[in-house]
This record gives C-alpha cells, structure tokens and sequence, in this order.
C-alpha cells in the first residue's frame, strides 16, 4: 500500500488492537515504476489478519480498503 494509506491507517488504529500489529508489522519497499521507485509498505500477514485489516480499513477509508482488496493473495518472490 502507499506510505500516505499506510501512515493514514495507523493514525486511525487503536494501539491496542490487532489491526494495529498487523500494520506494524509492514516492510517499507521500493518498487520500479515507469522511470523511476516508488516506495511502499508490504505487510506480510496471514490471511485472517489480512481480512481483519480490510474490515477495518472499510470503516475509515475506502480508498485504503480498494488498495488491500487489490493486494490482498499477490505472490510474492
């Protein structure tokens, strides 16, 4: 997910939840795009905490929420 959806979401999560460690748990990355990196965070997670995240991210924000559904079950190398 993009830092602004990320650094939005942890903003909107209670500390204590799950959710919260779940976001915590992200890897800031760069990835190529057209000419140049972007940077974004990749979280790692089960697919429970995965839907866990999306519930939430649901609630606050339905652009961070369309971000997660689109990323949600890509592979990884």
């Amino acid at each position: 997910m993009s830092l602004e959806t990320y650094d939005y979401l942890l903003d909107s999560c209670d500390q204590t939840s799950e959710e919260y460690a779940t976001l915590k748990n992200g890897l800031i990355v760069r990835r190529p795009e057209e000419d140049h990196y972007v940077r974004i965070v990749e979280i790692a997670c089960e697919q429970d905490a995965a839907v866990r995240l999306l519930t939430f991210a649901q609630r606050v924000s339905p652009d961070a929420a369309r971000e997660i559904v689109t990323s949600i079950d890509i592979p990884r190398s």
